[in-house]
């Protein structure tokens, strides 16, 4: 990965010692955009398999059952708009009134929020899962909805 980051800044130090009437000059622009693109396909296949890996953990940590409709939650279906679900970041969270302590997965596409399970889940499952979900799954679109009005 290393090397491919660094052809991009070769071929703009070449640029920059290359005269502007030099023959070649079309050449190193080629090949400097062809290492930038390469450079950003990489990037992104990188960005997408740790976001796979996360959404692995997750799936195996989190009890994804939907308490309304009786039905897990698939971490690794498709979204319907936005292609493959990719994870973007968590963290802790703590209700303002009550003070309870609360986990929260962002997606782009959805919001998770989790609590530590506190009883042993009526359904035998073949996980052991540390988290239940707090609350129904709520919708990335909804949230910027409501913020934009």
């Amino acid at each position: 990965m290393q090397r491919v980051t660094r052809y991009s800044l070769l071929f703009k130090q070449i640029l920059h010692y290359t005269p502007k009437d030099h023959l070649e000059r079309a050449d190193i622009l080629a090949a400097l955009d062809a290492s930038e693109n390469l450079a950003r396909s990489v990037n992104q296949a990188t960005k997408e398999s740790e976001s796979r890996q996360k959404i692995e953990e997750i799936a195996l940590i989190v009890d994804l059952q939907l308490p309304e409709e009786n039905v897990n939650l698939d971490l690794f279906a498709p979204t319907r708009l936005l292609g493959n679900r990719l994870y973007i970041h968590e963290g802790p969270l703590v209700k303002n009134k009550s003070g309870r302590k609360i986990y929260c997965y962002l997606f782009n596409d959805l919001v998770l929020l989790v609590e530590p399970k506190l009883k042993p889940s009526n359904i035998i499952s073949p996980k052991n899962t540390q988290y239940e979900l707090y609350e129904k799954v709520i919708s990335t679109f909804l949230i910027v909805a409501y913020t934009c009005e």
